[in-house]
């Protein structure tokens, strides 16, 4: 079956073979990570706070669902994924609830863990012949700043401003100099947030002495030093 339209959006994931197509490359980096997300059930109310628990070799993100549950999204290395996916509902249990400090209180395991290999990717342009790429067809994040979601969300509403704009000046809103527009706005939204996230995660994958005591200074820097703390906050909101 042939579909006719003006304008073509692709919203088909970091792997989009939409995107492949249309002959637009994509940068991708490989983090050597998995991501193991499940559904744990706590004793304690979340009160609907996320947390994120950065520890040597993983990170932990706890992320409220609907009454006293969860979302738990582990990132760790590939090669002791299987541990973690093999580990006995109990011990799994009590690992999570041991690296979280025990704030939710008692916390229990209510349905299947599921894996997904950890790359981002960007793509070198978001347009092509009356085409446009959004969501993670775009841009696939890391999820440690958990602004994938709202980045796709961003790019959504930029393409549509575009094309609202074209209609209401009665332009055909698919051409090139419409969808130009939005790539331009589009890549200058996204590529200091991909790279900057990037950075962070490097630096807390590695190891060394140097990087320790950086991602530390890093963290307070950003948290204490008013115009840094607005700038990051701008950008991940769009808040000036």
């Amino acid at each position: 079956e042939i579909i006719h339209c003006r304008l073509m959006i692709a919203a088909d994931g970091r792997l989009s073979s939409s995107r492949r197509s249309m002959g637009i490359p994509s940068e991708v980096k490989d983090f050597g990570k998995t991501v193991i997300v499940c559904k744990m059930e706590h004793e304690k109310p979340h009160s609907n706070i996320a947390y994120e628990c950065f520890h040597y070799g993983r990170t932990l993100a706890v992320l409220p669902m609907i009454g006293n549950y969860s979302s738990i999204v582990i990132t760790i290395a590939s090669d002791q994924a299987d541990s973690i996916m093999n580990m006995k509902d109990q011990t799994f249990n009590q690992d999570i609830q041991t690296r979280f400090n025990s704030r939710l209180g008692g916390m229990m395991i209510a349905g299947k863990k599921y894996s997904y290999p950890l790359f981002a990717s960007h793509a070198s342009h978001f347009h092509a012949n009356r085409f446009a790429l959004i969501g993670d067809a775009s841009v696939g994040m890391h999820p440690v700043t958990a602004h994938g979601f709202n980045l796709g969300l961003r790019g959504s509403k930029t393409l549509a401003t575009v094309i609202e704009e074209a209609l209401a000046s009665k332009l055909d809103f698919a051409s090139v100099e419409i969808l130009s527009k939005y790539n331009q706005k589009h890549q200058r939204s996204t590529r200091p947030l991909y790279y900057g996230t990037n950075l962070l995660v490097d630096l807390y994958n590695s190891e060394r002495l140097t990087a320790k005591v950086l991602r530390r200074l890093a963290l307070r820097f950003g948290n204490n030093f008013w115009p840094v703390k607005k700038l990051i906050m701008g950008q991940l909101t769009e808040v000036q």
